[in-house]
């Protein structure tokens, strides 16, 4: 089994995982975060972040900021964290998770469950 782990802080960098399993910190800028195989952990952090998933069981966190959080094609977690967010469901049976902020919702093609708390839904 591989296991990734991966940080970055300053700049606005493109970070992409491997086919094991990885765990990716986005950092302090925006960031353009992708998964590609695999169970991932994405963490987008205080920037304004476009995370990705693709194949495997993902949990993605965009965190503050204004994000944008694409699940993939299985059995995601998608979370866009405390700032105005776009979360798009992918193709899977995907669970996109609200927080403060305003956002909005697109689900894909799986069984998708929504939750939100405080804000605009």
């Amino acid at each position: 089994m591989n296991v990734g782990r991966m940080s970055r802080n300053q700049g606005n960098d493109t970070l992409s995982g491997d086919r094991g399993n990885d765990t990716i910190y986005g950092g302090t800028s925006d960031r353009l975060i992708n998964d590609t195989n695999g169970r991932d952990l994405l963490f987008g952090a205080s920037g304004d972040d476009l995370i990705n998933a693709n194949q495997g069981d993902d949990t993605l966190f965009g965190d503050e900021a204004n994000d944008t959080v694409r699940g993939g094609q299985n059995h995601d977690i998608v979370s866009g964290g405390a700032g105005d967010d776009l979360l798009l469901g992918g193709n899977g049976n995907s669970i996109p998770i609200g927080a403060n902020g305003e956002r909005d919702w697109l689900c894909g093609g799986g069984n998708d469950l929504l939750s939100a708390n405080e804000a605009e839904d």
